[in-house]
């Protein structure tokens, strides 16, 4: 029986870039071939079809005139380096376009001629000789010929990419000389319709739609040279091709479930997919699930956890944990199983077939989640020995290979990465500016790489404290210079692959500004952010929107408890996360539905920002100048801002008297005679404090009943644990009736997480935060 790693293996093996490639190449080039001296006179159709590839595609194009003294062997040295040079990468395309006189020699294989007659002295050559050397490209070869006898080709050896042909006549036939009536111009203007509506073009369809065209008096042909690949080559404008980390921005969606009487084979579902592909279909992912619910299944057998074992290893909460959820899987899958005897499903009863495979779905999500948390936080695999008797079956079957080795660098707290400066002669960006208020310019859009290979970017610029304080255990003000070491390691942390949920952008590296003490981090732009807007805030949303949906908000706060959860499963404390470090992009104006819409179900997604969409459901963040590995040393350094305090736990108010835990990056409020600033220097949040900021869709501090001062009088003292009490007696008063139980019992249990979790290892922390916390957000998700 085949796994669900070993079907995935074999689809993405049989089907490895049919989709993408079928729409982008990495490069497209072509080769426009007519002979020096000819009585045919094609320079200007030459011309005209080379302003096509390069204005209106942006392809490259080269021109050959075939020389009249040794034709065949110009020809064939000048093709084996065109394809030596230009389809040396399997993501390539080669045009190659001939225009010229074309007969049939007496054995029937095709010959192109300088002159129509040969008693003239024309040149003369084998074409089939020379299309021979086309079939060692890597890349996909389309070939178009306007000449008589086009149809004459060659079959050749390939195997995976294609090879098509378009030719302006069959065998024998005569094809129209340069002018309105020619093949190539009627070509042309096929291409150049097709692209003003759909923007693409396939060579099959190309050859469909001039078959329909009166106007050509001969019929035009088409080969699939290759034969073993469904698809066609597709034309369209050529444009740099995202990063990898991004998917593709679509036009819609579309979930299609297949039920099979048996386990799948990946490349006869492969086969299938990829045989007549709609237009317009840019990339087909596939999950076998109930394959990997089998194998989830399988991670214990009846003696349950066997001695000496990955699973016998770990704490007794965690195995019980585990075996819960299994029993959960056990479960929705027997009840699949009743629901899949029947013959057939009547239109009343498919709500009940697709609750079943969503049920499946969850449930192995939630047994992945039980198995990957105790590998990661469990104190048999506390260090990095133990973390690599974590990776094996276990890990792989539950998908926990990315996040053990997230963990395993974070651990890995000495060494030191490799230089990820990046160089400043290859980054694009305007200069720093000031703000409203004098501050300097956070957030820039740019591009970093050189010609066609640029890479949309966006950089957060922080300060570094004069001091070169940043993490430094405790805080020293005699402390000297830059932390360079601790820069690198944040950046080598923010560029590990992690899961998406993390809400964070890929990272690239940093750069160091003009100013001295002033850095940024280096990320990608998502395909569809709008670069020439700048970022929004969350604190900037609560006073441009002032009534957002409850539904939004709830959905809201449930990815940010998850990219929580996920930091603190990998041993990542932020330090941060606030409203000011929640960063939403404003979406490209042409941008129709972004990959995260697909995400949200059956509830608007998008807030009307100043002309300027926002999509609540994929906030990221930033503010990573403080996040450091749980178990670095802390900053201890002072900050009386209530900007910053606000957010704290009392035990980190003003001079902070413990060092910073995960506890407090799921709450954190301090100092009884703190002194309060308008200074609102990069806002520090917590958990509980901003979920209870986007129930009551304000900022916190303006519900914290500040007392104004008379005029002229110093600020009050204000205590840190009556403002904590207050925001919490509001919460437990006003928010059930605002936005029910289940997401005020989400908040009250971050802000009392430190006193309910401080006799608790690592791995039942987090328990208890999945618990009470992420998993009652997650059922309300969609359900308001």
């Amino acid at each position: 029986m085949s796994t669900e790693a070993e079907f995935s293996e074999q689809f993405y093996d049989n089907s490895k870039k049919f989709f993408s490639e079928r729409v982008d190449y990495a490069s497209v080039t072509a080769l426009l071939l007519y002979w020096e001296d000819n009585d045919f006179h094609p320079e200007e159709e030459v011309d005209a079809i080379r302003e096509l590839f390069e204005r209106d595609f942006g392809f490259s194009s080269l021109t050959f005139s075939i020389p009249s003294r040794r034709a065949q062997q110009e020809l064939n040295r000048e093709i084996s380096a065109f394809v030596s040079n230009y389809s040396n990468k399997v993501d390539s395309l080669i045009l190659v376009y001939y225009a010229g006189h074309g007969d049939v020699e007496d054995d029937g294989k095709s010959v192109w001629a300088a002159c129509v007659h040969k008693e003239e002295g024309g040149s003369t050559l084998l074409w089939w000789k020379a299309q021979q050397l086309l079939y060692d490209a890597v890349g996909d070869v389309l070939t178009i010929l306007d000449c008589c006898s086009a149809a004459l080709v060659v079959k050749g050896d390939r195997h995976g990419h294609k090879f098509e042909m378009l030719g302006a006549s069959a065998k024998g036939v005569r094809t129209p000389e340069p002018g309105k009536s020619s093949f190539t111009s009627i070509l042309i203007k096929h291409v150049r319709r097709s692209l003003k509506k759909a923007q693409q073009i396939n060579a099959r369809s190309l050859h469909g739609e001039l078959l329909e065209d009166s106007k050509l008096t001969e019929t035009p042909q088409y080969a699939d040279l290759t034969g073993n690949n469904p698809r066609s080559i597709v034309l369209q404008p050529l444009k740099n091709l995202e990063h990898e980390g991004f998917v593709k921005k679509p036009g819609s969606f579309l979930l299609l479930k297949v039920s099979l009487a048996e386990d799948p084979i990946g490349f006869r579902i492969a086969d299938w997919l990829k045989s007549y592909t709609p237009e317009g279909v840019t990339a087909v992912s596939v999950e076998a699930l109930i394959l990997k619910a089998r194998r989830l299944q399988g991670l214990v057998n009846q003696s349950a956890f066997p001695p000496g074992s990955t699973f016998g290893k770990l704490s007794e909460g965690a195995k019980t944990e585990i075996l819960h959820r299994l029993q959960g899987l056990n479960t929705v899958l027997y009840s699949a199983d009743q629901l899949s005897t029947q013959v057939s499903v009547s239109s009343a009863e498919a709500p009940l077939a697709a609750d079943s495979i969503q049920a499946i779905g969850q449930s192995v999500e939630a047994v992945c989640k039980a198995v990957e948390a105790p590998l990661l936080l469990d104190e048999p695999f506390a260090g990095i020995e133990e973390m690599d008797q974590a990776s094996g079956d276990a890990a792989a079957i539950a998908g926990a290979e990315e996040a053990i080795s997230l963990r395993r660098q974070i651990l890995n707290i000495a060494a030191t990465p490799g230089n990820l400066e990046l160089p400043r002669d290859v980054l694009h960006l305007p200069r720093i500016r000031t703000n409203s208020k004098g501050a300097l310019e956070r957030f820039r859009s740019g591009t970093f790489g050189v010609g066609m290979n640029l890479l949309d970017i966006l950089v957060e610029s922080f300060e570094i404290d004069r001091s070169g304080n940043i993490g430094a255990p405790p805080y020293n003000p005699s402390a000297s210079l830059i932390d360079f070491e601790q820069i690198e390691r944040k950046a080598a942390l923010l560029r590990q692959t992690k899961r998406a949920s993390f809400h964070i952008l890929p990272c690239i590296g940093y750069i160091r500004e003009p100013l001295s003490y002033r850095f940024g981090f280096v990320f990608e732009r998502p395909p569809d952010a709008n670069g020439k807007t700048n970022p929004v805030t969350l604190n900037e949303l609560y006073k441009r929107s002032r009534s957002v949906p409850l539904g939004l908000r709830i959905r809201l706060a449930h990815e940010l408890v998850a990219a929580l959860e996920n930091f603190h499963r990998v041993g990542w404390v932020h330090k941060a996360i606030s409203s000011h470090n929640i960063i939403f992009l404003p979406r490209d104006p042409s941008a129709r539905v972004t990959p995260h819409c697909v995400r949200v179900d059956h509830v608007p997604t998008l807030i009307n920002q100043a002309s300027n969409m926002v999509h609540l459901a994929s906030p990221w963040l930033f503010g990573f100048d403080d996040s450091r590995p749980d178990e670095d040393a802390t900053n201890l350094r002072v900050d009386h801002s209530l900007g910053n305090n606000i957010y704290r736990h009392p035990d980190r108010w003003s001079k902070p008297r413990i060092r910073f835990t995960k506890a407090h990056d799921v709450y954190s409020l301090p100092n009884p005679n703190l002194v309060p600033t308008k200074e609102y220097i990069h806002l520090r949040l917590n958990q509980g404090i901003v979920l209870l900021e986007i129930a009551f869709w304000q900022n916190a501090i303006s519900k914290a009943d500040l007392a104004k001062p008379p005029p002229d009088s110093p600020p009050p003292r204000l205590d840190a644990e009556e403002i904590r009490d207050s925001l919490i007696a509001k919460c437990t008063r006003q928010l059930p009736y605002h936005v029910g139980q289940v997401f005020t019992s989400a908040i009250l249990e971050c802000l009392h997480f430190q006193e309910k979790t401080k006799d608790m290892t690592a791995y039942e922390q987090h328990r208890y935060f999945v618990t009470n916390i992420a998993d009652g957000l997650a059922k309300a998700v969609g359900r308001v």
